[in-house]
């Protein structure tokens, strides 16, 4: 049986309704189909350096290269001022004993 309560506007009635004591909880329904895809959310930050990989293989052996123009060693001298200056040829070296260094004319 349903009863009808109408409360004019601007009246102070305070209309309660007793629904009496509440059953048991029903079985769970089904769910519902997926909802849309929601936005994309912003870039995380870069993550850290990863651990070094293992050495690759042994490459392949290069091309034989040019034979080069070699060395002679003229002598020794005291000084690096004590070089001859002329008459030096590419591969022409020698020896300064002030510092035990050897000294080779290039192009």
């Amino acid at each position: 049986m349903t009863k009808s309560v109408v409360v004019q506007p601007a009246s102070n009635v305070t209309l309660t309704v007793d629904r009496g004591i509440g059953g048991p909880t029903g079985p769970v329904g089904p769910t519902g189909s997926a909802g849309p895809t929601g936005a994309s959310g912003p870039i995380g930050p870069t993550g850290s350096q990863g651990a070094v990989g293992p050495t690759g293989p042994q490459g392949l052996v290069g091309p034989t290269g040019a034979t080069g123009q070699g060395v002679q060693i003229k002598g020794s001298v005291a000084t690096v001022d004590d070089l001859p200056s002329t008459g030096n040829i590419p591969g022409d070296s020698y020896i300064v004993l002030a510092d035990g260094d050897l000294y080779v004319w290039s192009d």
